[in-house]
């Protein structure tokens, strides 16, 4: 089922590198949406393309406030991405395709189970996840 097609304004934010440095992300989106990305797990396949990580979202009222209060705590701006992302759900997994400056990308977020079976039904082998 097709979601929405929409431009995606992303601010991340880091206090002297120490979230890149443990591969954790602190992102802000469209003003709207505060999410923190753990550190990505270990892979237990040495070809396996499959990032899983923690990620926990909550909506903000104010983006410019929320930004400001992120400042005053030592994580400073550090980049900004812009993307069209055009959504779908299948069941309960989200099917997202990115088109960036850098290419295009697609994503699928649920759990392991369903991410699974809709990379087979798009047609990638369980191999190259």
């Amino acid at each position: 089922m097709f979601k929405k097609k929409a431009l995606q304004k992303d601010q991340y934010f880091d206090s002297n590198n120490k979230l890149k440095k443990t591969d954790q992300v602190l992102r802000l989106r469209d003003n709207s949406i505060l999410t923190y990305k753990g550190p990505s797990q270990k892979k237990q396949k040495m070809n396996q393309k499959m990032k899983i990580r923690e990620e926990i979202e909550v909506m903000v009222d104010n983006g410019k406030y929320t930004a400001e209060i992120l400042e005053k705590l030592g994580y400073t701006p550090t980049q900004k991405k812009e993307k069209y992302r055009e959504s779908y759900i299948f069941h309960l997994t989200c099917i997202c395709i990115d088109e960036t400056p850098l290419g295009n990308f697609l994503e699928i977020e649920g759990s392991k189970e369903g991410v699974l079976d809709v990379a087979k039904r798009l047609g990638f082998s369980k191999k190259i996840l």
